[in-house]
């Protein structure tokens, strides 16, 4: 029995520029697979159907959700991955000159 982690790669990225994550998949298996990613907070699935070596990506702005995501993964219509979390940023001063950008992760379990 292949494991999900033999078939796809699959690699979640804080996107400072945009407040927001990026999702990147990549398809490690001989024949091609269908990747469906369900953004819980707004129920909507984004699908794509990669061939062996391909890669795809999505970015999810996270001001709506207040810095949550709940991503549920599919693979050929199995759920196989899930991804959820917060993130909270602050601004705090460091010196009168400049600021400082303070990253918290709260990792739902």
């Amino acid at each position: 029995m292949e494991r999900p982690s033999d078939v796809v790669n699959v690699r979640l990225f804080y996107d400072k520029d945009n407040d927001g994550v990026k999702l990147v998949v990549s398809n490690q298996r001989s024949q091609e697979v269908e990747v469906r990613a369900l953004d819980k907070y707004t129920g909507k699935t984004h699908a794509v159907e990669l061939e062996l070596g391909q890669s795809a990506s999505k970015s999810w702005e996270l001001l709506s959700s207040s810095g949550c995501y709940d991503f549920v993964i599919t693979l050929n219509g199995d759920p196989v991955f899930e991804y959820c979390s917060c993130i909270q940023t602050t601004v705090r001063s460091r010196t009168s000159a400049g600021s400082t950008r303070v990253l918290y992760i709260v990792v739902s379990v």
